[in-house]
C-alpha cells in the first residue's frame, strides 16, 4: 500500500489516510469500532498527536504514547463543556493541570482525574482558595 487509501480491519477499524510501504504514514483518520474518531499525523503505523473525539462528544486534542492512550500534554473538553489541561498518563488525567468547571477554575496537583494535594481554587466571584 503506497499514496492514499481506505483500510477497513477485521475489528471493524476503518483507517482513510496516507500510506507509505504498507504503514499509515502521513496525514490520516482512524474511526474505530466503538464510534471514536482520531485523526492524526501518522508515523510507521502509530499516532503520537492529533484529536481524539469520543464517540459521547468529548474530544482530546494532544499527544498519545505508543499504545494510542491520551498521555503526555493535552486538553481535553468534556461533553458538559468543562475542560481539563495539564498531562495525562496512560488516559488519565494527571498532575499537573487546570480543570475549568461551570466558570470555576482549579489550578495544581490531580490524581486519578481528581483534585489532590496542592492547589488553587478560583471561584465565578473572584473569590480564592489555596
Amino acid at each position: 500500500m503506497h499514496g492514499q487509501g481506505t483500510l477497513k480491519y477485521s475489528n471493524g477499524n476503518i483507517y482513510v489516510g496516507s500510506f507509505i510501504e504498507n504503514q499509515m504514514n502521513g496525514q490520516g483518520r482512524l474511526t474505530f469500532s466503538n464510534g471514536n474518531v482520531v485523526e492524526a499525523n501518522f508515523e510507521n503505523g502509530k499516532y503520537y498527536s492529533g484529536t481524539l473525539t469520543f464517540k459521547n462528544g468529548q474530544v482530546y486534542n494532544g499527544e498519545f504514547n505508543s499504545d494510542g492512550k491520551m498521555n503526555g500534554q493535552g486538553v481535553l473538553t468534556f461533553d458538559t463543556d468543562d475542560v481539563f489541561e495539564g498531562a495525562f498518563l496512560n488516559d488519565k488525567i494527571s498532575s499537573p493541570g487546570k480543570l475549568i468547571c461551570k466558570g470555576t477554575v482549579y489550578s495544581g496537583e490531580l490524581k486519578d482525574g481528581k483534585k489532590h494535594g496542592r492547589g488553587e481554587l478560583i471561584f465565578p466571584n473572584g473569590d480564592k482558595y489555596r
